[in-house]
């Protein structure tokens, strides 16, 4: 009998993942109990896979019966589940919590899933890396594979669904507001107006480097998912007040000369990407494959290429990356 567990069901990421459950292309398991946690709405009866199951709260005996599971929670209850499964079944983490964790893998299964194969002993915990991270790379390693990068130059443009639900609700509440003629806006979760404005991320910045707390994720999961701290990498973070998608502007520098054809052909056959040279949010909400597009060669090296990218952060930045590697995990 293999039993999944879902924490943090009734979130954004955690209705996501149900979804994606429930999508035939992504449900190729065949769980024989399913068992759903959240810290609100107990007792809600949701359904997965054509069968319905009750939310639960989660407790310290809650995997007791679980095989796997994923974690679309916080950190501090990501930590709360590593202690509570005790080795007993395969977490699949979406918080930050164990992403620098030096022997914890940090996958994105069109990438480096094949660090589970060669890790010493099967992970008992697998984490998911940050949207923004996530989005970046889909198209960068591909090339890095072909020809090595030296720099990344990234700017990115964060939707509201990367600060949970209240931030989405946040915004729209302000387009109600405005388009009704009201003066003073909701602006509980960001401080300040979000629609029609835009903003340097949200998170904690550190007072040494300057860098938000959304910068340096980007650049230290980078470093360890490329295995490597040689390649530079220099991100701004940006919110704008779009419901669900990342965009982002990278330019970056490769250690020998490329072309646009080159990079095109790589990124053709490259999976989950998609060639489109006018990526946008909207274009892109609800889409599984991330979009490359805008490519172009700088006018003074023939080494520093820039590009656009575009990806639901809900899902490949989150839930659909989540549903990959178990997918994975389940099957090999």
């Amino acid at each position: 009998m293999v039993v999944l567990g879902i924490v943090g069901a009734t979130g954004v990421v955690g209705e996501e993942v149900i979804s994606l459950l429930n999508n035939p292309k992504y449900n190729k398991l065949n769980f024989d109990n399913i068992k759903l946690y959240a810290s609100k709405s107990i007792g809600k009866i949701l359904t997965v896979g054509g069968k319905e199951y009750v939310v639960e709260k989660l407790q310290e005996k809650s995997f007791k019966e679980v095989d796997y599971a994923i974690l679309a929670s916080s950190s501090e209850v990501s930590e709360l589940c590593y202690m509570y499964a005790k080795d007993s079944c395969v977490l699949i983490d979406n918080s930050s919590r164990f992403r620098m964790v030096k022997d914890i893998p940090l996958v994105i299964p069109e990438i480096n899933m094949d660090l589970i194969s060669r890790c010493d002993s099967s992970p008992t915990i697998i984490s998911n890396p940050n949207c923004s991270t996530i989005i970046m790379l889909m198209p960068l390693v591909p090339l890095h594979k072909i020809n090595p990068i030296k720099r990344i130059d990234v700017s990115t443009y964060q939707a509201s669904s990367g600060a949970g639900r209240n931030a989405m609700n946040e915004l729209r509440g302000q387009i109600d507001d405005i388009a009704e003629g009201e003066n003073e806006l909701d602006t509980t979760i960001f401080k300040k107006q979000y629609l029609l404005n835009a903003f340097v991320h949200n998170s904690e910045k550190n007072s040494e480097t300057g860098y938000c707390e959304e910068e340096t994720k980007i650049i230290n999961e980078t470093h360890k998912i490329l295995q490597t701290n040689d390649i530079e990498v220099y991100p701004t973070c940006i919110r704008i007040p779009t419901i669900r998608c990342h965009m982002e502007s990278i330019t970056v520098t490769f250690e020998h000369s490329f072309s646009c054809d080159k990079i095109n052909e790589i990124l053709d056959k490259s999976d989950g990407i998609i060639l489109d040279d006018d990526p946008h949010p909207l274009k892109y909400e609800n889409t599984h494959d991330v979009a490359v597009g805008h490519i172009r060669k700088s006018m003074y090296n023939d080494k520093t290429f820039s590009m656009v990218v575009v990806g639901d952060q809900l899902l490949k930045g989150a839930a659909l990356n989540a549903v990959q590697i178990l997918n994975k995990i389940v099957t090999r």
